[in-house]
């Protein structure tokens, strides 16, 4: 399921999603402007430690190996992947085995924020995911201090990438420690605060955030519970080329969750569902402008959507024939999204190559 997520990006030279020629401009400049007297009448550059350099960090070195258009189709490719990869080990630590419905989370890794061009958030995101099932199996493994002391060198790591992913990557964190003290007897008026105590563990970019921000200017913070736009987000959580098509899949992918609520046999897991609960509270509460950076809410859509669909399980023994049904109409699901994704990327190359 992995290796599948490379399949849209096999055919076309530059992925073709909409603010990738941005990003592959100021990579260019940050690769050559040392070496350019042209590109030096024009541009400066320097680095900062800022959240918000994930592919650069990356990029900028590859480049003087394979060039920056090969290097960012090779950095851009990985992040579905690695997006598919952090949401199948969060769904095997959580259920101890791959749910039947588990595929039908896989696409949102091409979801409306990576399709739009948002690629340190989506690399961010994916480090997330894969940090977010670490915390689970040292968690699960009762690893507690080694958890506290490699979970400081991973929140940098994920902040760096982007500071969205980090906040994500906290909340993940926090909402399922609290669950997890609740399991070990813990009351619900003392979990979340061991659970904060826990997850203190990432806080530490809190001190180059305040840096950052006291040094920038600008960059407003607005439009609070825009409704009509985070309808229409929800909606559009697939954004791509065909709007029935997306809306049509995201209509699915928000039904998953509600029939294994209403369903007598199958269930969401109380850690996941939380998480994912946290995850969808944020989504109500974020502006749409943070610090000058649009569609801030937008950009979390895809993720309590796929935390709840990854929460949903059996609520006791697995039932086969229900199973079997599940895991074809799941993996069909991934099968369309993934043709239809590689399809308009396809068309959308060939563009590129026309103009």
């Amino acid at each position: 399921m992995v290796l599948l997520a490379f399949v849209p990006f096999l055919y076309p030279p530059i992925p073709p999603i909409v603010d990738i020629g941005g990003h592959m401009g100021r990579l260019k400049i940050a690769a050559d402007v040392a070496d350019s007297q042209v590109l030096q009448q024009w541009f400066s550059f320097r680095w900062l430690p800022i959240g918000n350099l994930g592919v650069d960090l990356i990029v900028v070195p590859l480049s003087r190996l394979i060039g920056i258009e090969p290097a960012t189709k090779l950095v851009v490719m990985s992040i579905p992947p690695m997006t598919v990869a952090g949401m199948l080990w969060v769904a095997r630590e959580v259920h101890n085995r791959l749910p039947p419905t588990v595929a039908f989370a896989l696409p949102l890794a091409f979801g409306h924020p990576f399709m739009f061009g948002f690629v340190n958030f989506a690399l961010s995101m994916a480090f997330a995911l894969l940090a977010f099932g670490l915390w689970l199996r040292l968690g699960r493994l009762g690893k507690s201090g080694l958890r506290a002391i490699l979970f400081v060198p991973i929140s940098f790591i994920v902040y760096f990438a982007h500071t969205f992913g980090w906040g994500t990557l906290g909340l993940l964190c926090f909402s399922a420690e609290a669950v997890r003290q609740h399991d070990r007897g813990v009351s619900w008026w003392k979990a979340p605060f061991l659970a904060a105590f826990h997850a203190a563990a990432l806080a530490l970019p809190v001190i180059l955030i305040y840096l950052w921000r006291s040094d920038a200017t600008g960059g407003l913070t607005k439009r609070w519970f825009d409704w009509d736009y985070k309808w229409e987000y929800l909606l559009r959580m697939f954004r791509d080329r065909w709007e029935t098509f997306d809306i049509a899949s995201a209509a699915i992918v928000l039904a998953v969750p509600v029939f294994a609520l209403i369903h007598p046999r199958l269930t969401l897991s109380r850690n996941l569902a939380f998480s994912g609960l946290v995850l969808a509270g944020t989504y109500v509460l974020l502006t749409r402008i943070v610090f000058g950076s649009a569609y801030a809410d937008m950009r979390l859509v895809p993720f309590p959507a796929a935390i709840f669909i990854l929460a949903v399980r059996f609520k006791q023994e697995t039932r086969f024939p229900l199973a079997t049904w599940l895991a074809l109409a799941a993996i069909g699901f991934l099968a369309v999204r993934l043709a239809g994704t590689t399809g308009s990327m396809a068309i959308a190359a060939n563009r590129q190559t026309e103009q």
